[in-house]
């Protein structure tokens, strides 16, 4: 694999991450505000945890992908000092996201921009399935239906 071709790799991988933590982010501060139109599930307890099993699970996806993916996370080469093209194992598991640069990892910019797109499609997403389960629900529904916000009638 070249060094775009790590490159490629490595920013599939950072956008999923990126875009699975944004729209769990999402969710949980939209359970807590009360944003319906931003909540993929219809109570707020249960898109509140959605919110945090997407963010974790976003997490433990990014860093556990190399034991299920081939990448250049192999044991280096004896000759070059190149990584080699494996799957990673539990005991490289720590140091397989630790690529230079040089050699095909992210470089600031570039992780500046996957996590600024994922977070963009995280919002648009949540928008377009918060929104698209609010007009299914109907106005009447909605204008009758329990209050979003704390504290709402109760003076």
């Amino acid at each position: 694999m070249t060094r775009l071709g790590v490159l490629a790799l490595f920013s599939g991988h950072y956008l999923l991450l990126a875009f699975l933590a944004g729209l769990g982010v999402i969710q949980m501060g939209a359970a807590r505000s009360g944003r319906r139109r931003l909540w993929i599930l219809s109570h707020r307890r249960v898109t509140h945890l959605l919110g945090v099993a997407l963010l974790l699970g976003g997490i433990a996806l990014f860093y556990l992908l190399p034991l299920i993916t081939t990448g250049p996370w192999g044991p280096p080469d004896a000759t070059t000092g190149e990584p080699t093209f494996a799957r990673a194992t539990w005991e490289t598991l720590p140091s397989a996201r630790n690529i230079n640069d040089t050699q095909g990892g992210l470089a600031g910019h570039w992780q500046a921009l996957w996590f600024s797109v994922g977070w963009i499609l995280a919002a648009f997403a949540a928008r377009a399935v918060g929104g698209r389960r609010e007009r299914r629900r109907g106005p009447a529904a909605r204008a009758s239906g329990p209050s979003d916000l704390v504290g709402v009638g109760s003076r």
